[in-house]
């Protein structure tokens, strides 16, 4: 009984469902009598027992005994009335999230459809203007928005076809048109999504089907171009197929400013996520003009609200903020950004971990060494972390010389190769190897003093098209020079 589908079910209401499913069960109108009077007393008792469910008390024999104190145990009984108990919730938890998700229009358009079937011709119209009206009001639009543009077209179409003289379009091009930029907005989303997704984790098995856009979009998409967000999606997927179109981030991040008050929010930050994670990218692949704009655009979208996630700020984005503000050399801005949002963390579990981190690589900018290990912790939640902690160690130990550096570098890199796996990408894989690799040939005695030798691992961290601390390998080389 502990195992129950329906204990299941019950367990993940809330008091507010409860209560809830209490009254629709009772309900003539959800609920036929007979069905009420078999299950309604088992529902009760069960009710009583919410939320804990003793298991010795959810025996079925004691639950038998309570709803059936004067009859002999029958085989089965139980059983039957528990399955139509679970349907009935399973009825009500349709019923409840379906009105929670419905939006007003569609409620109209459903009324809107009843007076049209009944010929009522004036309550249709007047419906249909209201919902017209409140479509209009609409600023930012998404596909939901042309979805619901479609159904309202739909709804006319349906209407003109019973007065149909053969004279009229039947209201059809304007169906086919909004149904179009439904369907274009909806792909250009999730082939967006799921080439983010393909970037920036272990490589994805992609549809070519999902992404190739040219078999519809083509012949539809210049035609809707005047849309601000199927603009936006165009140049997004321009530069999600193409990494080596760095230009179009610039254009991107300028075409989102010039529409920012008529892009849905969700898209919007979507949007701008894409222009730092690639901004970033690029100035990680060597591109030095793209880590100032990679912090403009960390600082603007922060000041303006855009980067914070259930009123506060992702780990990733406190990271990154750091990592840039510190490559410009704004550490005491990096400091007073630290402070001010140390409390504001979500999305883990282990916030002053994080914390600690980044006031690691804080002191780790200022050459404060040994404060900078005090804050470094052994095992971190999140495992980007864990990689960047160990290299901000590995750097740490080379720059106080210490005996631990050979030891640290060999753990290191049997620690990318078994995260590999499952974890990083090739080009991650590749970065962090490298990274090792380049450390170790550093702080080789031959190194010391061999001008040759150091112009060649100069010439070698700048030819790989991507290595983890570029810069800082290239200062301790300089600094061998």
């Amino acid at each position: 009984m502990r195992s129950s589908k329906l204990i299941e079910l019950i367990k993940v209401l809330n008091k507010e469902e409860l209560k809830q499913l209490d009254s629709f069960l009772r309900s003539p109108f959800f609920v036929e009598e007979k069905v009420v009077k078999r299950i309604y007393p088992l529902f009760k008792y069960l009710a009583t027992l919410f939320p804990g469910f003793n298991e010795e008390v959810l025996v079925k024999e004691n639950i038998y005994k309570n709803l059936f104190p004067n009859e002999d145990y029958v085989k089965g009984k139980l059983e039957k009335i528990m399955t139509l108990l679970y349907q009935t919730i399973k009825r009500f938890v349709v019923e409840s999230y379906t009105q929670k998700s419905k939006e007003a229009i569609h409620d109209e358009l459903k009324l809107a459809g009843f007076y049209r079937q009944k010929k009522l011709d004036k309550s249709f119209q007047r419906t249909l203007k209201q919902i017209r009206k409140r479509q209009d009001s609409i600023k930012k639009k998404d596909k939901n928005f042309f979805f619901n543009e479609y159904l309202i077209a739909k709804e006319y179409s349906e209407y003109e076809s019973f007065y149909n003289t053969r004279q009229k379009d039947l209201n059809l091009p304007s169906t086919l048109r909004n149904l179009d930029i439904f369907y274009i907005l909806a792909k250009q989303e999730y082939s967006s999504r799921l080439l983010s997704q393909d970037k920036h984790h272990v490589p994805l098995s992609v549809d070519e089907n999902l992404i190739d856009l040219e078999d519809f979009l083509l012949l539809k998409k210049q035609k809707y171009l005047n849309i601000p967000l199927i603009k936006v999606y165009d140049l997004a997927l321009q530069l999600l197929q193409n990494t080596e179109g760095k230009s179009v981030v610039k254009e991107l991040n300028e075409l989102i400013e010039e529409y920012k008050n008529e892009i849905p929010l969700e898209q919007l930050k979507a949007m701008q996520a894409l222009c730092r994670n690639y901004s970033v990218r690029f100035y990680n692949e060597g591109n030095r003009e793209y880590l100032q704009l990679s912090f403009d655009l960390y600082e603007k979208h922060l000041e303006e609200g855009f980067l914070y996630y259930n009123d506060g700020l992702l780990p990733s984005t406190i990271k990154n903020i750091v990592v840039l503000g510190l490559k410009l050399k704004k550490i005491d801005w990096v400091y007073s950004f630290l402070e001010k949002y140390k409390n504001k963390l979500v999305g883990t579990k282990h916030k002053k971990e994080v914390y600690h981190f980044n006031l690691a690589s804080y002191y780790f900018a200022k050459k404060s060494y040994d404060e900078a290990l005090r804050y470094l912790s052994e095992t971190y939640e999140d495992w980007y972390y864990q990689i960047a902690a160990r290299r901000l160690e590995i750097k740490i130990y080379y720059e106080i010389k210490s005996l631990l550096l050979d030891p640290k570098l060999d753990a290191f890199k049997i620690y990318i190769f078994r995260i590999s796996k499952s974890k990083l990408t090739k080009l991650q894989k590749l970065g962090n190897n490298h990274f090792a690799d380049v450390v170790r040939q550093i702080n080789s005695p031959k190194t010391i003093g061999n001008a040759d030798r150091i112009g060649r691992l100069i010439a070698r961290v700048k030819n790989k098209k991507v290595i983890a601390e570029e810069e800082w390998l290239l200062e301790k080389l300089d600094d061998l020079n």
